[in-house]
C-alpha cells in the first residue's frame, strides 16, 4: 500500500467550547497535595473569608415577637472559613506545565503594574 502524504503547510483546528459545568471562580488560594497513591496531584481552590454563622439568637418580647435587629447571641465555627470552590487533579507532567503557565502568566502582570 503506497504511503500517503500530508501536504505541506496543513493546518488543524482546535475547537474551544464550555462544558454545561464550565464557571469562573475567583480563588483567594489553593490546598492540596499529592494523591495517595502518588499518581497526580490532588488540590482545592479555595476562597477565604469570615464565616457564615451556625446559628444566632434573639430574645423574644412577652407577645412572643423577636427583634431580629437585637442579637443576643452569635455562634460561627472557627475564625476564617476556608470555603472549597472546587477540586483539580493533575498528573504531574500537567501540573508542571500548569504551574509554569501561571507563573508566566502572573510574573507578566507583575511587570505591567508598575
Amino acid at each position: 500500500m503506497p504511503e500517503s502524504k500530508q501536504p505541506e503547510g496543513r493546518k488543524v483546528t482546535v475547537n474551544f467550547r464550555k462544558s454545561p459545568d464550565y464557571r469562573i471562580f475567583s480563588a483567594t488560594d489553593i490546598w492540596g497535595g499529592p494523591t495517595a497513591d502518588g499518581s497526580a496531584v490532588f488540590f482545592h481552590m479555595t476562597i477565604d473569608h469570615f464565616p457564615t454563622p451556625s446559628y444566632q439568637t434573639f430574645a423574644a418580647n412577652e407577645q412572643g415577637q423577636v427583634n431580629l435587629g437585637d442579637v443576643k447571641e452569635t455562634i460561627t465555627a472557627g475564625d476564617i472559613e476556608k470555603e472549597l470552590l472546587c477540586g483539580v487533579m493533575l498528573t504531574p507532567d500537567v501540573a508542571i506545565k500548569v504551574g509554569n503557565w501561571l507563573i508566566t502568566r502572573g510574573t507578566e502582570l507583575k511587570g505591567h503594574q508598575k
